[in-house]
């Protein structure tokens, strides 16, 4: 996250090969229409296009996914989201994909809000599901966070409800969950709790913060 705000449009130099559609929130390459294989990554609070968290850009997934040959999307939350009314922004980008082609789905952070309103009809489209660092549920956010605030002016469900809006997607496609052991943005242990309780899985828990490492998305690409 970063807490003074996006990048704007004009200090963001965007990767070559990309489209920006900002009413979307999406930002794509040229594979992503046409390769069969493609990943979708949304992305946290409050950053804009091309940037994962403050000051780490994009630019690397892209060009990766491009040596690949891989479709490679960002959606993003951006600074100005309106929570109570999540703009189908992963639908959108789901809209853009048909079967018989395959998205890997990667969510981080805020992101992870996006999935409780993924359209049914849009999950045999993923292949495979993962979740960086989710903000999944107001109690799992710690005193004091600056994500605490927002969760709260825009009542933000339980973990457990959270998971609830999660089942039928966790159904069809097993999730890889990613916490990192060291986050003091979220409660990482509680979040862990809940998935191990909910869906008998196991997060995986890495030597780092909120943010995931480069070299992990690289290898999810």
């Amino acid at each position: 996250m970063r807490p003074e705000g996006p990048i704007s449009r004009q200090e963001n130099q965007l990767p070559p090969d990309t489209t920006l559609n900002e009413s979307h929130h999406l930002l794509y390459n040229s594979l992503f229409l046409t390769a069969p294989r493609k990943s979708i990554l949304f992305t946290g609070w409050p950053e804009g296009p091309n940037y994962l968290a403050k000051q780490i850009s994009l630019a690397p997934v892209f060009a990766h996914a491009r040596e690949k040959g891989v479709g490679f999307a960002q959606t993003y939350c951006g600074s100005s989201i309106n929570w109570k009314k999540l703009p189908p922004y992963l639908n959108h980008a789901f809209d853009l994909v048909c079967l018989p082609d395959s998205v890997n789905l990667i969510v981080f952070s805020f992101g992870a809000m996006s999935l409780p309103v993924l359209e049914p009809k849009h999950y045999p489209k993923i292949s495979s599901l993962t979740l960086f660092s989710p903000v999944a549920g107001i109690d799992a956010i710690p005193l004091p966070s600056p994500f605490l605030a927002l969760a709260d002016k825009f009542r933000f469900p339980g973990t457990q409800d959270y998971c609830d809006a999660l089942a039928p997607l966790f159904r069809r496609v097993s999730p890889r969950i990613i916490l990192g052991g060291k986050d003091n943005l979220i409660k990482f242990q509680l979040i862990a709790s809940f998935i191990q309780k909910n869906f008998s899985l196991t997060p995986t828990i890495k030597d780092r913060g909120h943010v995931p490492q480069m070299s992990e998305l690289l290898d999810l690409i």
